[in-house]
């Protein structure tokens, strides 16, 4: 089963690496992520997510290069890397990140 949550980064002037750690996430986890810009200072009443979410004027967002990965050091939770795109070149500008794990792969094949 599915389940999903929401990151926001306040601050993000092009391009943010981030990692974030969470039980359900482990290496063979299928992994969905979604970008937009979000307005903090809109109420978000009756919801879980805080702010308003918008379509602004950046190129972007986006994500890639999302690497999930096995717990590691400290962590008893697997995670998942990835880099956060603003496509903004007119400073920071705030994004949510939707975050949407699947059930394991069922098979990894090497082609070529």
């Amino acid at each position: 089963m599915a389940t999903s949550f929401r990151l926001v980064y306040p601050h993000v002037n092009w391009k943010l690496k981030a990692n974030y750690n969470h039980p359900a996430i482990r290496k063979d986890s299928a992994i969905i992520m979604t970008a937009t810009e979000i307005d903090l200072s809109r109420p978000a009443e009756g919801s879980k997510t805080l702010g308003r979410p918008f379509i602004g004027d950046a190129q972007g967002p986006g994500i890639s290069n999302i690497c999930p990965h096995n717990p590691e050091g400290d962590s008893p939770n697997g995670g998942v890397e990835f880099i956060v795109w603003s496509g903004y070149q007119g400073g920071p500008i705030a994004i949510m990140v939707t975050v949407t794990v699947m059930d394991d792969i069922e098979s990894f094949d090497i082609q070529g």
